[in-house]
């Protein structure tokens, strides 16, 4: 319809810029549509379309977006968030240590108080969460005997130091000697007034500037080494230990579209409420970087690794290894000359070397001969002196010659009776002495002379020499830099494709780690193979240096100027950036086409309205009786095939996952049972076999099955689930990724079919068809036959959150089962206490080895036929709704049952803003899309667009720091 082809058009638009365009508009019209009936939502109908306004202006608002930043300690994850969020130190950042231990949220900021441009919720765990790690670090600090470590032991036993100074931080007035002599009570320490006064609380910050921000949010995720530092403020207590998570509040441009970066240190921290929050994160994410320095990535595989078999399993659950980024940080720690032994010999960076080194050579020729000129400078200039000194002093001389000669003569009358000989000979002698002095003048100033016009020619010649020498130098400067950008994208160059490479590797060994553990007869042969080259290649993988980015943008001041990179997109923070802004594009994208789409609706509903109200059909009694029959039997046709269609749909889903996975269960979970016994024994083998020693054993028992140490992450329920997983994890991925999807595509298509026939059976009826009201009718039909296809997609109808929790539900079963051994061994002390707890284990896996594998499946069945009672109520509501308008435009056809009839005023309104309809959204179509976003791996793929933001670096610093506020909200 003409009043409808901008609106229609925009639904498939492409452009982020027009979508977003498009939603403002729609917000507007939406406010107008409940403005119009402000005064008569007593009416069903009425209220019912105000009420879908209501939603649709409730969901335009933008959605989160989170992406996990993982990687380990020092991987330079706080600077590159600082860069990208275009901040100098939002997250606090430290050269010396590990700075933030806490779990950190980061949102845009919607506020517009510019005292509080910075904000930050602080949620501290909850009191038994406390008391429970402090069982945990008690734990840690006793040896096997059951006695306590001693004071003059924490440093030597790594884990026992940890658990102190953990404790310490909190209680600073705990000496190493009161813990070890008198240990502690963990519900007495929990109940200390400071402690306690946190505990289960939210605290806020603000402040007016970043610099005063940080400083506040530092007191509470910054994590001291008081292990190496007793000086300074080691009588403070510190708050991280306590801190669940953090939330942050800033304004950022990249993070404005509904972005939300998640700083996640450890995906499996010693606390379990922050690794039961860490676990939440993850489940929520959209996209998870994988953050490694690109001295390490390389060599050590991250990327095929990609932190540890069970993390890469349950990417593989959960579908989401399309949605790994891998960044390496620090690009700019390179070693040139390493660099340039690794380069091919026919580089053109060889050239720029050799060029160099020509000029370094001149420099150094430069710098002697510049040398050399000063010095004779300096000796000219001596000469100089020393000639003028000798000049003053003839001169002096001569003066005083012709002082005595008139002396002598004022004195010759009154000296007659000297000889006249006498006088002569003085007379003789002075004027020798006077001529030579002339002489020696006149021979010393043109000396003098001389050297000052060699001395002038020098100076030019030294300063031309400073000239040569300054050009030199910053040939040589630039070409240094040049040829340390050339080594930094060298290496980045070389890295990419190795990393890549790497990713499917990883891929690839657990694919065969799955179709191995199928064992003998299980082996799926449908399974086809992944093409890894291809997953290789999408693969996004940038490399960046948030300092050099942040330097090169005017902040961190203080810092040296950066070299190796000549431009801001060298460092490719930018090109990150864009990365950011297409992963909530393409959320994004989704969410604008759904609002139109029903925007779309609830006008051309109006519409009909509208239509009906000017044209009529006005049939006679009878005909209205015989046209209101065949709606009447043609939606029932349509109910009854689409009803059928549905649950036909979700039956073969059933049946899928019963292929793929119920059928499996019980083999998984006897291949799991068989093998438990074995896996528990290996856990209390000797270490130089593989075993575990004493201290994580019991550390790994006391946190009920998991323990991140320094020596990586041990979880036994993990271990025991593993056959388990292995058995059914590629039928898994299968089932969701590829066979439901296309269950649920092949549906959406036939339900799409099914509303055009029921349309094509109503056109044969020669009393609607020529009517205009019909024409808006039969629109509005195709329309939610379009829709409905549209719809009607397995990522649609189901959360991914639904499907994770489905696949998450195996190891809280075999926890749960294992519950009693971990107990026992939390009590466990004193001699033999390492051979008990092995023994409680053995056992505990023996007598629950059968029932917890078939409460793990049972769990996950149980998950499975929830999610699938989900779809077909999702599919089902979907079908009635798309049913019931078409049911209700055609009854306000044909009886010509019309709302908008006896609301005069509210018709009037209406019918302007229909007519206006396509004028205001015509210019939307027109705004350009010029704004391109390239996928950040120089050359790799082609440039989507996507202009969501802009993302300019900032290049002044903050304002001297002003003093935030702080206050306590309602505990949560």
């Amino acid at each position: 319809m003409r009043k409808l082809a901008s609106l229609q058009q925009l639904i498939s638009e492409t452009s982020i810029v027009r979508l977003e365009a498009a939603l403002e508009t729609g917000n507007d019209v939406l406010r107008e549509i409940r403005s119009a009936f402000a005064d008569a939502t007593s009416v069903e109908e009425v209220a019912k379309w105000v009420k879908q306004a209501d939603e649709l202006l409730a969901q335009s608002r933008k959605q989160r977006t989170v992406v996990g930043v993982v990687g380990s300690t020092g991987a330079g994850k706080s600077s590159m968030i600082n860069a990208v969020l275009d901040e100098e130190n939002l997250v606090p950042t430290n050269g010396m240590r590990a700075c933030t231990a806490t779990i950190t949220e980061i949102q845009f900021n919607e506020t517009e108080d510019e005292q509080a441009a910075y904000r930050a919720e602080i949620h501290f765990i909850h009191a038994n969460d406390w008391i429970q790690e402090l069982h945990a670090l008690r734990g840690d600090l006793r040896e096997p005997d059951g006695d306590l470590v001693g004071a003059e032991q924490l440093g030597s036993e790594p884990r026992a130091a940890i658990a102190y100074d953990k404790i310490r931080s909190v209680y600073p007035q705990l000496s190493k000697e009161d813990v070890a002599k008198h240990g502690f009570s963990p519900e007495a320490l929990a109940h200390q007034a400071p402690v306690k006064q946190v505990l289960g609380t939210v605290k806020v910050i603000t402040a007016p500037t970043s610099s005063a921000f940080t400083e506040l949010l530092r007191e509470y995720i910054d994590s001291k080494d008081r292990i190496w530092d007793h000086k300074n403020n080691s009588d403070r207590m510190e708050f991280w230990p306590l801190v669940k998570f953090v939330r942050v509040f800033v304004r950022s441009r990249i993070l404005e579209p509904g972005m939300v970066l998640v700083d996640l240190p450890g995906l499996h921290d010693s606390n379990a409420a922050r690794s039961a929050v860490a676990a939440r994160y993850l489940q929520q994410c959209t996209g998870l970087w994988v953050v490694a320095p690109i001295t390490r990535i390389v060599d050590d595989k991250v990327a095929q690794n990609l932190l540890g078999m069970s993390f890469k399993r349950q990417l593989q659950f959960d579908g989401l290894y399309s949605a790994i980024t891998v960044v390496c940080t620090k690009t700019d720690d390179i070693s040139v000359t390493e660099a340039l032994r690794s380069m091919p010999m026919g580089h053109s960076i060889r050239q720029d070397c050799m060029t160099m080194a020509t000029l370094e050579k001149t420099e150094q020729r430069l710098i002697m001969e510049s040398s050399l000129v000063n010095k004779r400078i300096a000796d000219l200039s001596g000469l100089v002196d020393k000639c003028e000194e000798d000049v003053e002093q003839l001169e002096l001389s001569l003066e005083s010659q012709d002082n005595e000669t008139l002396d002598d003569n004022t004195n010759t009358s009154s000296s007659e009776e000297d000889s006249l000989d006498d006088s002569a000979e003085r007379q003789e002698k002075r004027v020798d002495s006077r001529e030579e002095a002339i002489r020696r003048l006149a021979s010393l100033r043109a000396e003098k002379k001389a050297i000052r016009a060699e001395k002038s020619d020098l100076q030019e010649k030294a300063k031309s020499l400073r000239e040569d020498l300054d050009k030199a130098r910053f040939d040589i400067g630039g070409l240094k830099s040049g040829i340390k950008s050339a080594c930094i994208q060298y290496r980045n160059q070389y890295s990419r494709p190795v990393i890549r490479q790497q990713f499917a590797e990883g891929l690839k060994e657990l694919d065969e780690e799955s179709l191995s553990g199928q064992g003998e007869g299980g082996h799926d042969n449908s399974y086809t193979r992944r093409d890894y080259q291809a997953i290789a290649a999408r693969l996004p993988v940038f490399c960046v240096s948030g300092r050099a980015y942040q330097r090169m943008s005017g902040m961190l001041r203080n810092d040296e100027p950066t070299t190796g990179y000549l431009s801001l997109e060298e460092t490719e923070i930018t090109a990150l950036q864009q990365h950011a802004q297409r992963t909530v594009a393409n959320t994004r994208t989704d969410t604008c086409h759904w609002y139109l789409t029903n925007l779309h609706s609830l006008v051309s509903q109006l519409m009909v309205q509208v239509l009906t109200a000017d044209k009529p059909l006005d049939l006679a009694k009878d005909l209205k009786d015989e046209e209101l029959a065949f709606l009447e039997k043609s939606l029932k046709e349509l109910s009854l095939k689409t009803h059928s269609a549905v649950v036909k749909a979700v039956d073969r889903c059933d049946l899928a996952l019963q292929d793929a996975l119920n059928d499996n269960f019980a083999s998984a979970a006897t291949r799991a049972s068989k093998d438990a016994p074995g896996i528990a024994k290996s856990w209390g083998k000797p270490k130089r076999d593989g075993g575990i020693p004493f201290s994580t054993y019991r550390a790994i028992c006391v946190r009920d099955g998991a323990y991140e140490g320094l020596s990586g992450t041990k979880d036994f329920n993990e271990d025991l689930c593993r056959p388990l997983l292995n058995h059914i994890a590629l039928p898994w991925e299968r089932a969701f990724s590829r066979t439901i999807p296309d269950i649920i595509d092949a549906l959406g298509q036939d339900l799409s079919q099914y509303l055009s026939e029921f349309q094509d059976q109503m056109h044969t009826r020669p009393h609607l068809k020529n009517s205009e009201p019909y024409e808006m009718v039969s629109y509005r039909v195709k329309n939610q036959a379009d829709s409905l296809r549209k719809a009607v997609k397995f990522n649609k109808l189901i959360k991914l959150d639904d499907q994770k929790k489905a696949n998450r539900s195996f190891k809280p079963a075999v926890q749960k089962a294992m519950q009693r051994a971990y107990m026992l061994c939390k009590s466990e002390s004193g001699t033999g206490s390492f051979e008990r707890m092995k023994r409680y284990m053995a056992e505990q896996v023996r007598s629950e080895k059968k029932s917890m594998f078939d409460s793990a499946v049972g769990a996950a069945q149980d998950s499975l036929e929830d999610l699938l009672d989900k779809l077909q109520q999702n599919i089902k509501s979907k079908v009635e709704e798309a049913i019931r308008e078409v049911s209700d435009d055609y009854i306000t056809l044909i009886e010509d049952h019309n709302v908008l009839k006896a609301l005069t005023s509210a018709q009037k309104k209406i019918r302007v803003l229909l007519n206006n309809l396509d004028s205001r959204f015509q210019p939307v179509l027109e705004i350009p899309v010029s704004t391109t976003i390239g996928h950040g791996n120089k050359g790799d793929e082609a440039a989507d667009e996507v202009s969501l933001i802009t993302s300019p670096a900032s290049a002044v610093l903050e304002s001297e720091a002003e003093q935030g506020t702080i206050e306590y909200e309602v505990t949560l």
